[in-house]
């Protein structure tokens, strides 16, 4: 997939080509271009987001699991029960995702795992592999922000195909991105916040042996979709809803979701300040009291309070205006010039550098010598021909779109009055561009065709035959009285 440093720079070589191209060129360039990304979409991966949230989970079970490490370490009171369930459970949450991404798993699994050592590097190898977890989430990021960046550009260039005399802005391009990638990525923040926070509190309630929370437990292990099943000894959790196992897409309670399309979704702007009132209003709409008899009441109360969300969320912010604000790079004509081993390409250089050195030197004198030509017409072909230069110099092959965009801005040229030498050049470049048909159609066109010559020949030909027989039956009549007459001159 293109990275987003080189989508940049494609938008600004476009840009560059499209300001100085004519109308029709743009419309051409912009229907090629759409093609082309939708083969790089076409390539994605079809769940980045899932990729992401496997990685968010199992980022999440091993930092529980070096916070805890570090209450031994501090001998503080911990819960090794809690810390077991809370794991058991994140990994449960990550192995229903990575059903439908096998080949990220394969690429990525070594870094959820620590390696196996001494007891006592257990905390070090856990901080190694908590570091390659954040490095790939970012990664991660990155890469859903690229493709976000590539929808972008598509839906835009689409539109361009429709008014290609606006100017061409990839400002606008990166601004659109960056709202889909805020609008994907706060709903996958919520998703994540959400699961981790129950699982985390079921694993709290779930380690005790508090009689009163049983209602809590048997609450959050049909919200969480989930059933402990036993074997000897041990015991182990499973999904159980297969609904739910097959969609990876809903939130596990309808509050949450509620928040999410009433608030987030339908905000013009989202913006760390917009964010914050409705989720604060959010909590304070469940805050729990004594009377209070809802699981999902008393669970926001004690779990959801700590307001990590409004962090995670404002995270996710800060990294699209990171983005937006990145500068488009400058270009110019001469930074997009490409080395080329095409023969007629280079041809076809040749030719119009020639031509543009033609309009360069003899400008002021066709402008005394042609008064009553119209003023805007140099200016107009000198215009089209450093659209063709532009165009055969930033393409290392002379592909359809290079041919039809020099055709069409030599059309333009004829329609702004070239001189008879221009004509001759404009012929030399329609040779080119045609691959080699122009020529041998117009040689054709000039070499009679065979069977007529054939057919004018034949006049000629029988009167040829005719005046030789002739002069066969004089000669064959002279042979005779030669005979007759030495036959009788005996007598």
């Amino acid at each position: 997939m293109l990275t987003i440093e080189q989508q940049l720079d494609n938008l600004a070589r476009l840009q560059v080509l499209m300001n100085s191209s004519a109308v029709n060129n743009r419309a051409l360039l912009a229907k090629e271009e759409a093609s082309k990304l939708d083969k790089e979409i076409s390539l994605l991966s079809r769940y980045p987001e899932i990729e992401l949230r496997w990685l968010n989970f199992h980022a999440e079970r091993l930092n529980s699991h070096l916070n805890q490490l570090e209450l031994r370490s501090s001998f503080k009171v911990e819960n090794d029960a809690e810390e077991k369930i809370n794991s058991d459970l994140l990994s449960l949450f990550a192995h229903r995702c990575a059903r439908v991404i096998d080949n990220f798993v394969d690429q990525h699994k070594t870094k959820i795992n620590p390696a196996g050592g001494l007891a006592h590097q257990e905390k070090e190898r856990l901080e190694f592999c908590v570091e390659e977890l954040n490095a790939s989430i970012k990664e991660q990021q990155k890469t859903i922000f690229s493709a976000c960046l590539l929808r972008a550009t598509r839906g835009y260039l689409n539109s361009y195909q429709k008014t290609p005399e606006k100017p061409f802005l990839p400002e606008a391009i990166l601004t659109n991105a960056c709202e889909l990638y805020k609008e994907q990525m706060i709903k996958e923040t919520m998703l994540v916040y959400e699961a981790t926070g129950f699982i985390r509190y079921y694993a709290r309630i779930k380690s005790q042996t508090n009689v009163s929370q049983t209602s809590e437990r048997s609450y959050l292990e049909n919200t969480l979709h989930i059933e402990e099943k036993y074997n000897k000894r041990t015991s182990s959790f499973e999904l159980v809803d297969h609904e739910f196992f097959g969609d990876l897409s809903p939130f596990l309670r309808e509050e949450f979701k509620k928040l999410y399309e009433d608030e987030f979704l339908v905000t013009a702007e989202l913006t760390p300040e917009s964010l914050q009132l409705p989720i604060e209003a959010f909590f304070e709409k469940y805050k729990a009291t004594r009377n209070t008899t809802s699981s999902f009441d008393i669970i926001l109360t004690h779990q959801f309070r700590d307001f990590r969300l409004i962090e995670q969320m404002t995270a996710v912010l800060n990294f699209a205006e990171e983005q937006a604000s990145t500068e488009i790079p400058a270009k110019d004509d001469n930074s997009l010039y490409v080395e080329t081993r095409n023969e007629e390409l280079k041809k076809l250089r040749t030719i119009i550098q020639e031509y543009k050195a033609h309009l360069d030197k003899t400008l002021a004198e066709e402008i005394r010598t042609y008064p009553n030509r119209k003023p805007e017409a140099i200016e107009n072909r000198s215009k089209a021909v450093a659209s063709i230069i532009l165009f055969v110099n930033s393409s290392a092959e002379l592909t359809p779109l290079v041919r039809k965009a020099v055709k069409n801005s030599i059309a333009e040229i004829q329609q702004n009055e070239p001189s008879w030498f221009e004509r001759s050049l404009i012929d030399k470049i329609l040779d080119v561009i045609s691959l080699g048909a122009r020529p041998i159609l117009r040689y054709l066109g000039s070499k009679p065709v065979q069977s007529q010559s054939e057919l004018f020949q034949q006049p000629e030909t029988l009167s040829q035959e005719k005046t030789k027989n002739k002069g066969d039956a004089s000669q064959d009549s002279d042979d005779a009285s030669q005979e007759l007459s030495e036959g009788e001159s005996p007598s």
